[in-house]
């Protein structure tokens, strides 16, 4: 299988560079990079210029004038690359994020699954543990996994509603997952979001337990990871009951849920369509029937003080 790379970049010159030079170590190595920049101006669009001219890595650069934010802009590099790869069934694309460094067997790592679990025709998801770095990347901690309280395994549809196990620089996505998924609405959280719910509901996600990436935190990464622990737990429970913000991040949740449904409704197990109707009506029920269809259909997250929290407040 081939390897494309896809990579949406903003004002990420301090640390791009680093990332690059990971790409062009890899032991499998990456085919090709797609390149998007959402209006930087601090000089990356030139780094990534550079370094096309240098690398013996093809590069795509998408120019355009639009500002889109990391997830639309992430959906319009994938559909770039899933147009170009018309008539081949062997790609894997591989989401990119500027400011982390691959570890030289993760193309090799994530394909040796892919290849052993792959279906003809069926969409499929590959994502592996990361390395949690500090801005010079000195080790955090060894996994992501551990560090945010995050089990991999939870990746049925029910577990994927509230929470996301998927880090997308992290994962691999094969054409037939491309081609279901695309194009990311504007109702999905983040493009490896909505993938993982593709995956989850229309084909197969695939879990390398090792860390392939270091993810580097500096303070203004997009997403970042919060260590989970009893302290974090309470601050954000007292921080979103009391200011309601529970209820503006469960209707981002069903707002993403009901895209979902309205694509993907009348291809889904029956089961799986009535889990979707139950979340995305679930502000219509009463206080008690909520809460009851939430353990009953198992739309819960891993860990006690996260679904104390979730009770309480929905």
């Amino acid at each position: 299988m081939r390897c494309w790379v896809v990579c949406a970049t903003f004002n990420g010159s301090r640390y791009l560079r680093e990332l690059l030079r990971s790409l062009e170590r890899q032991r499998l190595p990456v085919e090709r990079v797609y390149f998007r920049d959402d209006g930087s101006n601090d000089g990356t669009p030139e780094i990534i210029s550079d370094w096309a001219r240098r690398t013996t890595i093809e590069v795509q650069i998408i120019e355009d004038n639009d500002h889109l934010g990391p997830a639309a802009s992430f959906g319009r590099l994938l559909e770039q690359a899933y147009q170009d790869s018309r008539g081949y069934d062997d790609i894997a694309f591989f989401p990119c994020d500027q400011d982390d460094v691959w570890h030289h067997d993760k193309t090799a790592r994530i394909m040796g699954v892919a290849l052993a679990r792959a279906a003809k025709g069926k969409p499929l998801l590959v994502h592996s543990d990361l390395v949690v770095t500090d801005s010079k990347l000195q080790k955090i901690s060894g996994s992501l996994w551990s560090y945010q309280g995050i089990d991999p395994t939870r990746n049925r549809l029910s577990h994927l509603l509230l929470q996301n196990t998927v880090t997308g620089c992290a994962c691999m996505m094969n054409r037939s997952l491309l081609k279901e998924m695309l194009p990311v609405p504007r109702e999905a959280i983040m493009h490896d979001w909505w993938a993982a719910l593709t995956a989850s509901a229309l084909g197969t996600i695939e879990v390398v337990r090792d860390p392939l990436v270091y993810y580097r935190q500096h303070g203004a990464n997009d997403t970042g990871a919060r260590r989970y622990n009893l302290w974090y737990a309470l601050r954000r429970g007292v921080s979103l009951c009391s200011r309601s913000e529970f209820q503006k991040k469960l209707d981002i949740h069903i707002s993403q849920a009901g895209a979902f449904m309205e694509r993907f409704g009348l291809r889904l197990q029956e089961k799986d369509r009535r889990l979707l109707y139950t979340f995305v009506h679930l502000r219509e029920m009463s206080w008690l029937a909520r809460r009851k269809e939430l353990v009953v259909n198992g739309i819960l997250m891993k860990g006690f003080l996260r679904n104390g929290l979730l009770l309480a407040c929905v």
